[in-house]
C-alpha cells in the first residue's frame, strides 16, 4: 500500500536509478536554440545521492542511495563524516536534509538529526500514530521539523531533542497522503491527495505552533469527472495567498485568512514540446521576487507577474523531457531539474538559458544549494557536484 502511496515521488527514484526514459513523441519540430555553456566543476563526491543537499559555513550535506548521510568540506569536497540513518531496503524514503540550528535533520523514513560538527546521532523520531514521516519533511520552522505522512498526518518536530510538538491528521480514511509542508511566519501550508478513483486533492493550512487546523480546502473538480484534481506542485507563499498546484495544470491561489480561491492560472496551452493527459501535468513552483514561477510536465517553465498572473516568459527546452519534481530560485536565477537527468539554470528576469549540467546518467533531479559564487548539485549517478555558479 505504502509504494502506491509515493506517487510521483516514486517517479523521481527511477528515474535517479537510471530506468527512467524522459520525454514522450514531440508535436513538432523543437525550438532552435544557441549551445549552452557547461559550468566548471570543482570538485565531485562519487557517492549516488538522494534529494537535494544543504550547506552551511563550511559543509555541504545529503543523503546517499545507501540510507547514509554524508558531511563534506566545502571547500575541497573532503568527507569530514558519514552516518547511517538506520533504514534499508531499496524501497523509496525521504530524500531532505535541512538545516536546524546547531544540528542536521534528516528525512529518511522516519526523522533524525546530527550534530553538524560531529556527526554524531541526537535522536530519531518514530510517530507512534501514523508513519513515514521522514519521506515528507518539508521545512524548518519556530525550531520545529514539519513533515507529512503517507498516513495523513502533519508533524512538528522539536529540532533540538526530537520531542513531538504536535500531531494533526489531515484526513483519517487510511487513503490520504499529506506531502511535505511549506511554513509562512505563523502558519503552515501543507497539500495533500487522496488516492481515491480517481485521485482528489486539497490543501490545509495549520497554526505553526499548535497544529490546530485552520482550514481546508479540496481542489475544484474537473469538468470531467473522471479526471484527476491531486496535488502537482507547491506550496508556496505570496504575500497574502498560498500558491498550490493540481493534476489537471491549474494554479491556484488561496486567501491565507479564509482559504477562499482568489484567482486560478490555467492550464497550459500554446507551445508545448509535447502532449500529456490532461490531467497528468505536475507543475512545481517557485517564488523569485515578483515572479511566481512554474514548471511543467510538458517540458515548459513560465513565469507569471506575481500581482497580475500575466505571462512574463516561457521557455520551452530542447532535449529535456519533463521538468522534475522540484524547482528553485534565488537571487534572479531559477533552477528546474529535468527528467533526462540535466540540471537547467535560466535568467529570472528574461527566462533565458544561462546553463545545463549533466547527463541523462548524472539524474541531477533535484534542485540544488546555491552558496555565493558555487552551486552544490545533487545527483542519482554523479553523487555531490560543486560547480561555478558566475555572476
Amino acid at each position: 500500500m505504502i509504494h502506491v502511496r509515493f506517487g510521483l515521488q516514486t517517479l523521481a527514484a527511477v528515474c535517479a536509478a537510471g530506468v527512467c526514459v524522459a520525454g514522450w513523441q514531440r508535436t513538432g519540430p523543437p525550438a532552435v536554440q544557441p549551445p549552452s555553456p557547461t559550468p566548471t566543476r570543482l570538485w565531485q563526491v562519487a557517492e549516488p545521492a538522494r534529494g537535494g543537499p544543504a550547506i552551511d559555513d563550511g559543509a555541504a550535506y545529503f543523503l546517499t542511495a545507501r540510507h547514509e548521510v554524508l558531511s563534506v568540506e566545502r571547500n575541497t569536497g573532503n568527507v569530514r563524516w558519514r552516518r547511517k540513518t538506520y533504514e534499508s531496503g531499496e524501497l523509496l524514503s525521504g530524500a531532505a536534509v535541512l538545516i536546524g540550528g546547531p544540528n542536521l535533520v534528516v528525512g529518511d523514513y522516519n526523522l533524525l538529526a546530527f550534530d553538524r560538527d560531529t556527526g554524531s546521532l541526537l535522536w530519531r523520531f518514530i510517530p507512534a500514530e501514523g508513519f513515514a514521516p521522514g519521506i515528507y519533511l518539508g521545512a524548518i520552522a519556530g525550531g520545529a521539523a514539519m513533515a507529512g505522512s503517507a498516513s495523513g498526518h502533519v508533524y512538528a518536530v522539536d529540532t533540538a531533542h526530537g520531542a513531538l510538538r504536535w500531531a494533526t491528521s489531515i484526513a483519517q480514511d487510511g487513503r490520504t497522503t499529506v506531502y511535505a509542508p511549506a511554513a509562512h511566519g505563523s502558519v503552515v501550508a501543507a497539500a495533500y491527495t487522496v488516492f481515491s478513483a480517481p485521485p482528489r486533492g486539497g490543501l490545509a493550512l495549520l497554526d505553526a505552533s499548535s497544529g490546530r487546523l485552520l482550514w481546508k480546502r479540496a481542489f475544484p473538480l474537473p469538468d470531467d469527472g473522471l479526471l484527476s484534481s491531486n496535488w502537482a506542485g507547491g506550496p508556496v507563499f505570496l504575500g497574502d495567498v498560498v500558491v498550490v498546484s493540481s493534476g489537471d495544470g491549474n494554479i491556484r491561489g488561496f486567501d491565507l485568512e479564509t482559504g477562499d480561491i482568489r484567482w486560478t492560472i490555467p492550464r497550459l496551452e500554446g507551445q508545448l514540446l509535447f502532449p500529456i493527459a490532461a490531467d497528468h501535468d505536475f507543475r512545481a513552483l517557485t517564488v523569485d521576487g515578483d515572479l511566481l514561477i512554474s514548471s511543467s510536465s510538458t517540458g515548459v517553465v513560465v513565469a507569471y507577474d506575481a500581482a497580475t498572473r500575466e505571462e512574463r516568459w516561457r521557455y520551452v527546452g530542447t532535449g529535456l523531457g519533463s521538468a522534475a519534481f522540484r524547482i528553485s530560485a534565488e537571487n534572479g536565477r531559477v533552477y528546474v531539474p529535468f527528467l533526462n537527468g540535466l540540471l537547467v539554470s535560466l535568467d529570472s528576469a528574461s527566462g533565458h538559458e544561462r546553463w545545463r549540467l549533466g547527463t541523462f546518467a548524472s539524474a541531477f533531479l533535484w534542485p540544488p544549494a546555491p552558496g555565493g559564487d558555487r552551486l552544490f548539485v545533487t545527483g542519482g549517478g554523479d553523487g555531490l557536484v560543486a560547480v561555478e555558479d558566475p555572476r
